[in-house]
């Protein structure tokens, strides 16, 4: 089972999306649930995590800012924005930090379901490299 982190500002999306998808069954394991980045990122240092699925827009450190910190300290998680903002300025920020992925709210289940399935092959391939 992979680790994975949700981080939103908004408990509702939080909470909505911990619970209607079928995490496990694709293999992840929800380990927490944080409102914002900084948490994010102090949680992260003190507990292993594979991949954080974040919102991109939240207070104290945003989205981005958690990436960049991710990709600057060389940590081996994978980060998959979930946001709102289709901005090129955000996708960009998004490639040049290492995120893996971004998924545009309102997301579809086929569309969760197939980022994370692709993803987990490539954490499968990393295992083994």
């Amino acid at each position: 089972m992979y680790k994975l982190l949700v981080v939103d500002d908004e408990s509702e999306s939080r909470n909505l999306l911990c619970s209607y998808f079928p995490w496990n069954d694709l293999g992840f394991e929800i380990v927490d649930q944080l409102e914002n980045g900084k948490l994010a990122l102090e949680y992260i240092l003190n507990t292993p995590v594979n991949v954080i699925l974040c919102d991109i827009k939240m207070p104290f450190l945003d989205g981005i800012g958690l990436a960049k910190e991710i990709f600057n300290r060389k940590l081996k998680i994978k980060v998959i924005f979930l946001s709102a903002y289709k901005d090129f300025e955000y996708a960009h920020s998004a490639l040049v930090y290492g995120v893996s992925d971004y998924i545009v709210k309102p997301s579809k289940y086929n569309e969760i379901f197939e980022v994370f399935s692709s993803l987990k092959k490539k954490l499968g391939q990393r295992m083994f490299t």
